[in-house]
């Protein structure tokens, strides 16, 4: 899957915003976020020294699931997104969209529930 390269630094995006240009919010996170995952690993290293050895170990087994079923899932949609892409696109009309939108709102059903009166049960 074709990702941009974006090469700045938090440094470059403080300084154009110094001169005037308006930070673009995507960039910022993606910054913060790169800088996150270099410097988070070693804060929590040092955070997991402090605890008993289970609570480490029940930390760290935990992160790797999650980061193997991330890699899983992540690897799935790429698969899945490159399938939609291949296929040919139909361009529905309006009118199609429309006449759909309309049969399935014909369609729907309506259920409605009734409380039952506590009240009358406290009275008995």
């Amino acid at each position: 899957m074709p990702q941009a390269e974006n090469k700045k630094r938090l440094r470059d995006v403080m300084a154009e915003a110094a001169d005037g240009k308006q930070a673009d919010q995507s960039e910022m996170n993606a910054i913060v976020m790169g800088k996150m995952t270099k410097v988070l690993p070693f804060f929590m290293f040092f955070i997991m020294i402090s605890v008993p050895g289970a609570l480490a170990l029940y930390y760290a087994v935990s992160n790797l699931v999650a980061v193997a079923q991330q890699g899983y899932l992540l690897k799935k949609d790429e698969e899945e997104m490159e399938e939609i892409a291949d296929e040919p696109s139909l361009a529905p009309s309006k009118k199609a969209t429309a006449k759909a939108r309309e049969k399935a709102a014909k369609t729907a059903t309506i259920t409605k529930i009734k409380a039952s009166d506590t009240k009358k049960k406290e009275k008995k």
